[in-house]
């Protein structure tokens, strides 16, 4: 049961950490760039000022209503109701984006877009997991689940569509904030916009450019039934290490053992494995494919090592 638990929560921290944490900025984004577009074209607006005052009584602090703002700002991208009027922000028009729906109808379209890409995404990685079944997230199988997620033609449209999705926004806010420059509304704001939102907007944009990191593209036949019976002991600390970085820390530690050097890899052999078996399963890609490589450049234990 612990061997599940644990599998579970590294699956969610390092499995699913890239899609989840571009899932936060889409909407930690959203968020600021709503308020800033509320703060700076209607905040002080008589009309949303009146209904402020009448909704609440209030002689308008300038502390409260700004909270009452920020507040509001959050539920702007998450309704798709038209004439939406809030206490604080008053009526939601079509004056930002100027289509032929209202403001948050469009906001509101972006982040459930992002709800859907998240979610197939995550939909893929569980899939493939279930597929593969592993006990606990030191077995081979659990690596072999990564390194065939990632070459997956699932995962590389979600990751596609990830990118093109952070492409569109960067380009839309682009284009919006030209747009408000060539009016001359943009003059005096600048400063507040490069310190409120952009910093979000650069979180976005890197968040989906981390899917484009190269991965390694492992030496080691982890498809064969000797690798994914494998058993590796992982400590609590490993939860934060992605198995792409575990599959090279073991890759070093073969490495080590093959030169002499027995400390590394011992510790992380797990019950019911072997030395033996890490070094032959390493190989093993060698050993099925002797055409792949000459007897001098052929990678040591599976490594990637001359």
């Amino acid at each position: 049961m612990c061997g599940r638990v644990m599998l579970l929560v590294h699956f969610v921290l390092t499995q699913c950490r890239p899609i989840l944490v571009f899932a936060v900025s889409v909407d930690s984004f959203l968020t600021l760039m709503t308020n800033w577009l509320i703060t700076h074209f209607i905040a002080g607006d008589e009309e949303a000022m009146a209904a402020f005052r009448h909704t609440t009584g209030s002689n308008l602090e300038l502390g409260y209503y700004v909270d009452c703002i920020l507040k509001e700002s959050a539920q702007v991208h998450a309704t798709f109701a038209s004439n939406v009027t809030m206490p604080c922000i008053g009526p939601i028009s079509n004056k930002y984006f100027e289509l032929h729906v209202a403001d948050n109808v469009v906001l509101t379209g972006v982040n459930l877009i992002s709800f859907a890409l998240v979610g197939v995404f995550v939909l893929v990685l569980t899939i493939e997991l279930i597929r593969r079944s592993p006990a606990n997230f030191g077995q081979g199988v659990y690596l072999t689940f990564t390194f065939n997620v990632q070459k997956s033609l699932p995962y590389k449209i979600c990751t596609v569509l990830v990118i093109l999705y952070a492409t569109v926004c960067f380009g839309g806010i682009c284009a919006f904030l030209f747009r408000l420059y060539f009016r001359g509304q943009f003059t005096g704001r600048i400063e507040s916009f490069a310190s409120s939102v952009l910093p979000s907007l650069a979180g976005l944009v890197y968040s989906a450019i981390s899917f484009m990191l190269p991965t390694p593209d492992p030496e080691t036949d982890y498809t064969s039934q000797g690798f994914q019976e494998l058993q590796f002991a992982r400590s609590f600390s490993s939860l934060l290490k992605d198995n792409n970085e575990f599959y090279s820390q073991v890759g070093h530690a073969a490495l080590d053992y093959h030169l002499g050097q027995e400390k590394e890899l011992t510790k992380l052999l797990g019950p019911g494995t072997t030395a033996k078996q890490v070094l032959d399963s390493f190989n093993s890609r060698v050993a099925r494919h002797p055409d792949d490589a000459s007897e001098e450049t052929k990678p040591l234990c599976g490594c990637g090592y001359e």
